[in-house]
């Protein structure tokens, strides 16, 4: 009975410790309005949501814009992963990615089912090359 006792009691620690284990500036002040990063590549990744700022627990989509130096940029694929670093898991959801051209990119639904520290890493394929940016966001205002 101690034993199970004891591991309750470290399993509720850990479900809330990770959440608050960064402070409230560390991660993207402007509450998830416009997000912009930049390849390995080169090329700049930027996006935005609505409903902005991000809900907590609600479905939200997401318009991701690609470029260069040059302007858009044509993709042959684009692939986006949310992990929540802190707790082990990622999105409960599998959105639907949208090819709107010019490089421009939807993806709906979005779900981001717990508040605190998510990593979004967005992949992009040109020329039959992956490249990726990964942006940290702190979800959500509550």
């Amino acid at each position: 009975m101690r034993r199970l006792l004891v591991l309750l009691v470290l399993a509720l620690f850990s479900l809330g410790h990770g959440c608050e284990e960064h402070g409230e500036d560390d991660y993207y002040d402007d509450k998830n309005l416009t997000a912009e990063a930049v390849t390995e590549g080169g090329l700049t990744v930027a996006y935005t949501t609505s409903p902005s700022p991000i809900p907590i627990a609600e479905e939200f989509s997401m318009t991701i814009e690609v470029g260069d130096d040059a302007g858009p940029v044509q993709l042959q694929g684009l692939e986006l992963r949310g992990d929540m670093p802190a707790h082990g898991h990622g999105m409960n959801v599998e959105p639907v990615v949208t090819d709107l051209g010019d490089g421009v990119w939807s993806l709906d639904p979005l779900l981001l089912h717990m508040p605190g520290h998510w990593e979004l890493e967005v992949a992009v394929q040109v020329d039959g090359v992956w490249d990726s940016a990964l942006f940290d966001v702190r979800c959500c205002d509550e």
